[in-house]
């Protein structure tokens, strides 16, 4: 297992632990499982630095291992041990089909990974499947007459699942943030046709035309997982940051708040065992090491934003959509959201918890390896720009570093 062989790694630099890496990976290669493997430092002209590896794997296709960010000051931590994604739920509105695409219903994001032509990446083709862009992303900051630009350099796949197309995406900014994605595109899986189909999707032959011709709504669910090991894997702590309404006193002179929504405080919660969160407005999670401080005494971190997700739960038969963020202690076994006690999916753990949501047993989290599973939620709602190729849509979320420094990573 590639999985639990890289846990086995230990966090220092040793020149023994790097060969031990490198040696891994090299098996990777030639693992039924991993087809192709690499690992790469980028510089930015910022003067800061990531230094990662990639994998592609039959069933969570890209893979990223062991993502460490230098900063400005040249100081390189570990932020990311292991990134992937768990599992891709489309449930259709009329009820059926209900796809898992990674672990059932396709035989996974790698191994339907396409060939690229080069004219596709406007970077480098680091492997047949695997492209590597460069990008300008516009202000990394601006005040006044001053500013710096940022750069970006991001890794995607494009994988063919049935009609649908997922470009699998990781970037890494110069600033330390990370955003995994995923773009939907491809052509239309489920098209039914009679009037009885009418409220469960989007009409997509002409008006005048009979039968009518529905394409057929769905939801598209994408757990990542995240083994987010800050400057190393132990001593982990997770902040639930939540905005709420204030009605005491304010220490500015004059303000009422009791007039509702005035005032509002920020809520820190450090969650003491395994936790399934829900999504509310302006809800965030922050990972912190807490054993590492920044120069004014603050423990350093990664906050994880949810962006431009929505609460949907599933019936009582698919108990792993209970949650946008399940919080969970490290256990080699726990991979996929869904079906993670196959098998043939994961050799040797088939006593493991089934789901995600059966990994959540109180097991205590605060000052242990944690994982985090995020769990992001797309209603495809038809429309007629669906026809014939659908023009992309990108979902994902954001994390970002959350005092690693006392300052900008940038200055």
């Amino acid at each position: 297992m590639i999985a639990i062989s890289l846990r086995l790694v230990t966090e220092t630099r040793s020149l023994i632990q790097a060969a031990t890496l490198a040696l891994i990976l090299f098996m990777a290669t030639i693992a039924p499982s991993a087809a192709q493997s690499a690992c790469n430092t980028i510089s930015f002209a910022a003067g800061t630095q990531w230094t990662l590896c990639w994998e592609l794997r039959l069933r969570e296709g890209l893979v990223i291992h062991r993502a460490d960010y230098r900063d400005k000051a040249g100081v390189s931590r570990r932020v990311l041990y292991r990134g992937s994604i768990a599992e891709v739920h489309v449930p259709y509105h009329s009820g059926s089909p209900r796809f898992l695409d990674v672990t059932s219903s396709t035989s996974g994001l790698g191994s339907n990974a396409l060939d690229l032509d080069p004219s596709e990446c406007h970077g480098v083709l680091v492997s047949r499947k695997v492209c590597r862009e460069m990008h300008d992303r516009g202000y990394a900051w601006k005040f006044s007459s001053f500013f710096q630009r940022g750069e970006e350099v991001t890794y995607w796949i494009s994988s063919q699942l049935g009609q649908y197309n997922y470009i699998i995406s990781w970037t890494f900014r110069d600033d330390g943030s990370i955003r995994p994605e995923a773009g939907l595109t491809g052509r239309l899986q489920v098209v039914k046709g009679g009037p009885a189909y009418a409220p469960f999707g989007g009409r997509v032959n002409p008006e005048s035309a009979s039968p009518p011709t529905f394409g057929i709504n769905h939801m598209h669910n994408i757990y990542w997982r995240l083994d987010l090991d800050i400057a190393g894997a132990s001593n982990d702590a997770v902040n639930r940051i939540t905005q709420a309404v204030h009605t005491g006193t304010s220490p500015d002179a004059g303000v009422n708040c009791a007039i509702v929504r005035t005032c509002h405080i920020n809520l820190h919660t450090v969650l003491a065992v395994e936790s399934i969160e829900r999504l509310v407005p302006f809800k965030t999670w922050h990972q912190i090491d807490k054993g590492t401080l920044n120069a004014d005494g603050r423990s350093i971190g990664y906050e994880i934003i949810p962006e431009g997700n929505q609460l949907w739960t599933g019936p009582s038969s698919e108990p792993w959509a209970a949650g946008e963020l399940y919080v969970t202690s490290y256990n080699g076994c726990e991979l996929f959201a869904v079906n993670n006690n196959n098998p043939g999916l994961n050799p040797g753990c088939g006593s493991a918890a089934p789901h995600v949501q059966a990994m959540v047993n109180a097991q205590p989290i605060n000052g242990a390896d944690v994982v985090l599973w995020y769990n992001a939620h797309f209603l495809h709602h038809i429309r007629d720009e669906d026809q014939l190729n659908m023009l992309a849509h990108h979902m994902g979320l954001e994390l970002h570093p959350r005092n690693w420094r006392h300052i900008n990573t940038l200055q």
